[in-house]
């Protein structure tokens, strides 16, 4: 019954059949009475095959199966079955370390990954082999772009490896305008939006390479004050939206930045209507769409944001009281949320009334 949910949500082709009528059902139910059928909520744990509970990233490649890093090993569920890779002493193409801090697809179908001490692996997905770079130090965030490039957020700074090249060096970034040295600041998250703009979340500020203009710059938050240069503000998580804005998770809430702009706006924080507390760490966060934003916060949980047309009122609403320790949201194909914990495993989170109408043709 565990695994009868995930059969569902995948829509494998030789699951379909229960998965069109079990789905089609609910959706019958939620038209007749929206307000009574509660979100659904399943687990995916070492009882089930996980190699371990702590789950820090997860990601959805592209032929849909879902991908977990974990503390020991990477996960690959397609629906039916986990198959884990851990390290293998006796196999030099095996993953070089257990210890997972990030996992990212490119263009081809490849998943890089950042190991916690042991620098980088990429898995071949065409030879299920990895080939290792070796990288002194230990990663927090990987990227691979959509020129080729690969990016690497380490402890000691962000390194790159150049499209057709096989080692990764030091990247040199522009001076920080408040501070005379940030060679120690570790970069949390990588994305590129839209426009092709790169982001990288930092505890001194967001940096900003823009490869068609040619230009990079350090953005901090907005200041009232047109001769202060603006405030330094810790960010930590990078997502946006479809109007194209960044939405930007930090230790002081969650800030906006447009796609022409030049510093960042406080969006949603503690002084913010409906907001319980008097502190908001913001640890990750993901765009649903239909205005949907879920927000995993330290010492509060998840909760699920819907904003109003203008962009400025929030319905706020605490979900999944239980589950506490999120380490990573992640929305798959199909509109539905997954989470990684600390000590739980992985869930995912199904409420139907807020999938996007574009993703719900895909469940009927």
């Amino acid at each position: 019954m565990t695994f009868f949910l995930f059969k569902c949500c995948h829509l494998f082709k030789r699951r379909i059949l229960r998965g069109l009528l079990w789905i089609g059902l609910l959706f019958i139910v939620l038209e007749i009475y929206p307000q009574s059928v509660k979100p659904i909520v399943q687990s995916l744990a070492t009882e089930h095959g996980l190699s371990h509970n702590y789950v820090y990233r997860i990601i959805q490649d592209r032929e849909g199966a879902m991908w977990f890093a974990t503390h020991y090993g990477l996960n690959h569920y397609d629906g039916a079955q986990i198959t884990v890779f851990t390290h293998d002493i006796d196999k030099k193409q095996s993953i070089a370390e257990n210890d997972i801090a990030e996992i990212a697809e490119d263009a081809h179908g490849d998943l890089w990954i950042a190991l916690k001490t042991k620098g980088v692996d990429k898995y071949d997905a065409s030879t299920e082999t990895f080939v290792h770079y070796p990288v002194e130090v230990g990663g927090y965030s990987i990227f691979p772009d959509e020129d080729g490039n690969v990016w690497f957020g380490t402890s000691r700074g962000l390194m790159y490896k150049a499209a057709g090249k096989e080692e990764f060096t030091p990247y040199s970034i522009k001076a920080h305008p408040l501070r005379n040295d940030i060679s120690g600041a570790i970069f949390t998250d990588i994305f590129q939006d839209q426009s092709g703009r790169l982001s990288f979340a930092n505890v001194h500020g967001l940096y900003l390479i823009d490869p068609e203009h040619e230009k990079e710059e350090w953005i901090l938050a907005c200041s009232s004050d047109p001769y202060n240069k603006g405030k330094e503000v810790s960010t930590k998580w990078l997502v946006e939206d479809n109007e194209g804005n960044l939405l930007i998770g930090t230790l002081e809430g969650i800030f906006s930045l447009a796609p022409n702009g030049s510093c960042m706006q406080a969006f949603f924080h503690q002084d913010s209507d409906g907001w319980p507390g008097d502190e908001m760490q913001v640890e990750s966060l993901v765009w649903a769409g239909s205005n949907v934003l879920y927000v995993n916060i330290s010492g509060y949980g998840l909760y699920q944001l819907e904003l109003g047309e203008d962009k400025q009122k929030f319905r706020i609403q605490r979900i999944l009281h239980s589950i506490a320790n999120i380490t990573d949201l992640e929305i798959d194909h199909n509109g539905i949320l997954w989470l990684g914990t600390i000590d739980l495993g992985a869930y995912i989170y199904l409420s139907l009334i807020h999938i996007s109408e574009p993703t719900r043709p895909r469940l009927i």
